[in-house]
C-alpha cells in the first residue's frame, strides 16, 4: 500500500522512548509516525527478549521433552 508520508525519522540507535508535543508548534504526521515506530520497535524487542529468537508455539511445537 502506498501512502503520502512526509519522512521517516525513527532511529533505534537513539534509544528514544516517546515523542512529546510542544505547545504552539505544528504537529506533523512524521511525529505521530515516529511514535508508532517507537512503540512497534519496543514491542518487538520485548517479545524477542522474552521469547527468544527460536521460540515455538505451545500447541504443536514439533516435539516435547518429558520425564
Amino acid at each position: 500500500m502506498r501512502g503520502d508520508i512526509s519522512r521517516r525519522t525513527f532511529d533505534p540507535t537513539k534509544h528514544y522512548d516517546s515523542v512529546r508535543l510542544q505547545q504552539g508548534r505544528v504537529q506533523l504526521d512524521a511525529d505521530s509516525n515516529e511514535q508508532v515506530d517507537i512503540t512497534s520497535h519496543r514491542i518487538e524487542a520485548e517479545a524477542r527478549d522474552l521469547i527468544g529468537l527460536c521460540g515455538a508455539p505451545m500447541v504443536d511445537a514439533g516435539f516435547e521433552v518429558s520425564d
